[in-house]
């Protein structure tokens, strides 16, 4: 047989794996996970963006499906929006690595995203009690972890299909 076709073979094998895995994922996050992701929001988190609505006035907290918008009439802050941990980056890179998901190398991904209950309030925090760089601090953050997690899958998904 021809190594060319056989690669080419692989090759689709791969792309067809990947693709399935990201639809499926993408299917049960929108249809599933984000309809109790945005529950909860409505159920518990919305009340307490109310009051921090009432209490400071400057900043303007909303609810945009899973995310949090947090609008300023500060000059120094900008528009910053913030995703919950386990987002659908998450579960893209679980659908990469899957069925090594709990390997010692990546399991502190899980750990990171726990993490980011702490790590999110704590730089909200800071932005509501008028540090101007914690905006900055959040955008980049939001978008470092995006790419780092569909970096991270790519590399386990493109190593475990050599």
């Amino acid at each position: 047989m021809d190594p060319n076709k056989t690669k080419i073979n692989i090759l689709n094998n791969a792309i067809f794996n990947l693709t399935a895995r990201l639809f499926f994922t993408s299917v049960c996050y929108f249809l599933i996970i984000k309809k109790i992701i945005i529950y909860f929001f409505n159920s518990f988190i919305i009340q307490y963006l109310i009051k921090l609505n009432d209490k400071y006035s400057e900043l303007k907290f909303e609810l945009l499906g899973d995310d949090i918008i947090i609008n300023s009439s500060y000059i120094g802050i900008q528009r910053v929006s913030v995703n919950l941990p386990f987002s659908l980056y998450y579960f893209f890179f679980v659908a990469l690595i899957y069925p090594k998901i709990f390997r010692t190398d990546v399991v502190y991904v899980h750990y990171y995203n726990f993490l980011l209950f702490i790590i999110q309030p704590l730089l909200i925090f800071f932005m509501i009690s008028g540090f101007p760089w914690s905006d900055n601090l959040i955008r980049i953050h939001e978008i470092g972890y995006k790419i780092s997690f569909l970096a991270l899958g790519m590399f386990i998904f493109s190593k475990d299909h050599k």
